[in-house]
């Protein structure tokens, strides 16, 4: 183990021994003060005597522990579309993770105590920040809440977790957003197959009252699920990191701000135009081949019913959690081939088909199995490939145990 590490592991065991104190008056904080190895916590203490804000003092320690055991780029008091937010960490321009401190301790009197911390107090807080990213970590430095996409449907955490744990997986994966991610992909997912259905159910039945094209390619059937399974496959790359987060809901109110002047059909047009010309040049795959656009019925009354159901089930604009989830809610790395498949084979056998080219999964399941199975070895292999360059074999060493960790079920 490096020097570097064994610093980050002490600095973090400070920081759990600060936490477990509910106070501390002067003479014991000054008593303690040569003996913090982490300088920045004898001066978050003192800071406090002095008479420093609760939240400012944390930040500064917050920032500390970003600077020198994370080192991470990081930006301050952003501001968001709605309130701003105290920090967020950005190792990809695809996923950043908020943070929103909360006080630890407070001076009282001639001594510091240690602050009650409920995550439900902030309900209006965090759903305004989940509106701009995927996650969202409360913390007052112990105690940790992580919310994702569900809070805004029922508000809660996914996980309560000790900061300091945070801290440690990081040091594990080196990179923040993966740690947040694999916490969140190990949670139990309750009664998921039979939730997905039922929602998949619903969004169909919601098209159905969509005119379509009458052609002699594609039943209306077709039709609709073709249009389901390419929000499924562009919001399951979102899922995955490997396009930005609201890939989807950013292009289509960038499109709705342009083009509504000109009118719903206008607007539509370009949208459709911009997302699976999009696809099907970058990503090659079949699933785009055919465009949906191309089969919708173009008058007015028809389009603005499309507009309303396209909004309402994938959760868009004033409907966003008003029935429950749409769409963009799920967290689609949960939902494995089997979940889906099963998911599918049900609802075909409800809609009265037992087969066609777009009822099952398969184009979406084969291309994101090769795509991730790619995207996930070259990543580590190009890691591995360059800490060796660096000279770091031992983080080489670990990485590689990692990556023959992997493995492909079903292939």
């Amino acid at each position: 183990m490096n020097n570097d590490i064994e610093n980050k592991i002490r600095y973090i065991k400070e920081l759990e021994v600060l936490n477990s104190f509910e106070r501390l008056n002067i003479v014991e904080i000054k008593d303690k003060e040569d003996k913090w190895k982490f300088k920045p916590i004898k001066h978050y203490l003192n800071s406090l005597l002095y008479g420093s804000k609760p939240e400012s003092a944390l930040a500064g320690l917050m920032i500390e522990i970003v600077n020198r055991i994370l080192n991470l780029d990081y930006f301050s008091e952003v501001a968001l579309k709605k309130g701003i937010v105290d920090l967020a960490l950005q190792e990809s321009i695809k996923n950043p993770v908020f943070i929103e401190l909360k006080p630890n301790y407070y001076k009282k009197d001639e001594e510091v105590r240690k602050k009650k911390f409920m995550f439900e107090e902030h309900e209006e807080q965090i759903k305004k920040y989940l509106q701009n990213n995927n996650y969202v970590i409360l913390t007052n430095l112990d105690n940790s809440f992580i919310f994702n996409q569900e809070s805004l449907v029922e508000y809660k955490p996914f996980i309560e977790i000790k900061f300091t744990e945070l801290l440690k997986r990081y040091l594990e994966y080196d990179n923040f957003w993966e740690s947040v991610r694999r916490l969140e992909d190990d949670q139990p997912k309750p009664e998921l197959e039979v939730e997905f259905f039922k929602d998949l159910k619903k969004w169909y039945n919601q098209l159905l009252s969509v005119n379509f094209i009458k052609n002699a390619k594609f039943s209306k059937d077709e039709l609709i699920v073709l249009f389901l399974n390419k929000i499924i496959f562009i919001k399951t790359l979102e899922d995955y990191g490997l396009i930005p987060y609201k890939f989807l809901e950013n292009t289509y109110f960038d499109r709705l701000e342009r083009w509504q002047v000109k009118g719903v059909k206008r607007f539509f047009r370009n949208f459709f135009e911009e997302v699976e010309s999009w696809f099907w040049e970058y990503y090659d795959t079949e699933l785009f081949s055919t465009k949906i656009w191309d089969y919708i019925e173009r008058d007015e009354v028809n389009l603005l019913r499309f507009k309303s159901e396209f909004e309402t089930i994938l959760g868009f604009g004033q409907w966003e959690y008003t029935f429950g989830k749409g769409m963009v809610h799920y967290n689609y790395r949960l939902i494995d081939e089997d979940v889906f498949g099963k998911a599918y084979e049900t609802f075909i056998a409800e809609i009265k088909k037992d087969s066609g080219i777009y009822y099952t999964p398969a184009k979406i399941t084969q291309y994101m199995s090769q795509r991730l199975v790619k995207i996930l070895f070259e990543s580590k292999i190009q890691s591995i490939i360059k800490v060796i360059d660096d000279g770091d074999y031992d983080k080489a060493y670990k990485e590689f145990e990692d990556l023959l960790e992997i493995t492909i079920i079903d292939p």
